[in-house]
């Protein structure tokens, strides 16, 4: 009897993921969810700079909300584990971080092909298994980002606002060039940003005054590129890959990354990212 369920359990299980069918919503036809699991060799923080050069594994829960005309709500709960214990003595390596947040999200399409895409939301970043974790400080966001899409090349740009516990901006400005083969099940993007930062967030990460060398109060700090891969099995289970380059641009920064002792302390580092995405 155990056999037989285990193996109703397994053909389920297998029924589910070779689906084409994904308009058969278990929540509601309106709303999109899915999840993804992935390891990567380095753990490059969203708001820029290198928090771990050794391999984590995270976990992520997106959903989004279709509201037909009036655009869409999306959010997304993230989760990330070490998998090592370069940072041991500051945090533990399961499930330390937690990184959600809930936006609004409306496309201006305005002819063929092009579009002005807009998001604005609202990030929470709580360190919850490093030694520092405050509950009643914990980082609050904002975050909004434009982009225009179309055939040839989009460009866009990504603010993210810390109002608590201490106040800095960060900014990506970036081009991106999405390649669709096989039918469009697989796409191949290549991707450069570089990340910039006001004058508290770049004391913030370099330990010294923005002196100069910024770009109306913002300076360039480090700057990502590589490719973005994602191979769609079919509308349940795709696999993506990510290919990237992280460096340092700044030269005080580079200076001060070089002076410190910390294995995490880097300048230039390739790093991957492999991982898969279920839609519910």
């Amino acid at each position: 009897m155990r056999g037989g369920v285990a193996i109703s359990c397994l053909w389920a299980i297998g029924a589910f993921f070779l689906s084409g069918d994904a308009d058969a919503s278990f929540v509601h036809p309106d709303l999109d969810l899915s999840v993804s699991a992935d390891f990567r060799s380095a753990y490059i923080s969203s708001s820029g700079g290198a928090v771990e050069t050794r391999p984590v594994t995270s976990q992520c829960l997106d959903w989004s909300w279709h509201m037909g005309p009036y655009g869409r709500f999306e959010g997304y709960a993230w989760v990330v584990s070490a998998l090592s214990g370069q940072k041991d003595d500051l945090r533990r390596r399961e499930f330390n971080e937690i990184e959600a947040e809930i936006s609004y999200a409306y496309d201006w399409k305005f002819a063929s092909g092009w579009a002005l895409n807009n998001q604005l939301g609202h990030i929470w970043d709580p360190g919850i298994g490093y030694e520092s974790f405050d509950a009643k400080a914990f980082t609050h966001e904002i975050h909004f980002v434009q982009k225009l899409s179309n055939p040839y090349l989009t460009p866009y740009y990504d603010v993210m606002y810390c109002y608590h516990p201490a106040p800095w901006i960060r900014v990506n400005t970036g081009l991106q060039r999405p390649f669709y083969f096989l039918d469009g099940r697989l796409c191949i993007m290549p991707k450069v940003f570089v990340t910039w930062g006001d004058s508290n967030r770049y004391e913030a990460k370099f330990n010294t005054e923005l002196d100069g060398g910024d770009v109306f109060g913002f300076c360039p700090m480090y700057v990502n590129s590589g490719i973005w891969s994602t191979y769609r099995l079919n509308d349940r289970l795709s696999f993506y890959l990510r290919l990237q380059m992280y460096d340092v641009i700044d030269d005080k920064g580079r200076n001060f990354e070089d002076g410190r002792s910390e294995s995490w302390a880097v300048c230039d580092m390739p790093f991957a990212v492999i991982g898969m995405t279920v839609r519910l």
